[in-house]
């Protein structure tokens, strides 16, 4: 996060295993160290987890490397090298697609960067 007038409501964060508009998994960061996952299923949202990291760079301003290792049945959330949380999921047939996602109230724009996005094959275990 760049700039944000009210941090506290502006999270950012990815977008993973998306079927749809009404299947898909995604993980929301604040800038006060806040982490959740959500779920989307046949549109209706429901929280996975919720948690606060210390692995989070915390305050906006801050840049902080985000790493999901997706398998089938299981996602991994590290950030800053960091090991925060693993947990279960389903993974479309297909394995799904990633992506970004950011949002600020109407009345307080903030300024999102994401850079170095990469999508890659996971190291055989």
């Amino acid at each position: 996060m760049v700039d944000a007038s009210k941090p506290g409501n502006s999270p950012m964060g990815l977008v993973f295993w998306w079927a749809d508009w009404d299947n898909f998994y995604y993980v929301w960061f604040w800038p006060d160290g806040g982490l959740e996952v959500r779920r989307v299923f046949k549109g209706k949202s429901t929280t996975v987890f919720t948690t606060e990291t210390l692995a989070l760079k915390k305050g906006v301003g801050e840049t902080n490397q985000i790493e999901l290792q997706l398998k089938p049945r299981d996602a991994t959330i590290i950030i800053n090298g960091t090991k925060v949380q693993r947990f279960k999921g389903i993974q479309p047939k297909d394995g799904g697609v990633v992506g970004i996602t950011a949002t600020s109230p109407p009345d307080a724009p903030a300024t999102f960067k994401f850079d170095n996005f990469v999508v890659s094959v996971p190291d055989a275990e």
